[in-house]
């Protein structure tokens, strides 16, 4: 059985509801508990989805990041903004719930969770590439 972090357990409703709870302390008592448990859900679906956000883009920024240790590096190397790339950095954070990179001195340096999703992403964007062209 899978549990949501933050859901409301039936022994928790139990004891939020007390002994002898009246009708009126019912509705208010079961209202708080659903909305907890909506909040719960959604934010569970939520997450299930961030994976769809990534795209070859936001891999060859993580790629580029990694090769260069520098946001600004990689924004001339892929011809965007450093904005650009801060941005889609985030997006990786969020989805992967890791800092990715960290400041060291005047640049940056890849996690190790980084390096290996920058491997990976190498891959992926090669098997894309295949992808996209015709056959001979």
């Amino acid at each position: 059985m899978n549990v949501v972090p933050g859901a409301i357990s039936f022994a928790a409703f139990v004891s939020i509801a007390g002994d002898a709870p009246t009708a009126h302390s019912n509705n208010h008592i079961l209202t708080k508990a659903l909305i907890s448990i909506n909040r719960c859900f959604i934010i569970y679906s939520m997450n299930e989805i961030d994976w769809l956000q990534i795209d070859a883009r936001a891999l060859n920024v993580l790629v580029a990041v990694a090769e260069e240790q520098s946001v600004t590096a990689a924004a001339v190397r892929l011809g965007v903004t450093q904005s650009a790339v801060s941005h889609t950095l985030d997006r990786l954070r969020a989805i992967t719930h890791d800092a990715l990179f960290v400041k060291s001195g005047r640049g940056i340096v890849a996690t190790a969770h980084a390096l290996s999703l920058a491997e990976r992403a190498r891959g992926l964007l090669h098997e894309l590439e295949q992808f996209s062209r015709a056959p001979k």
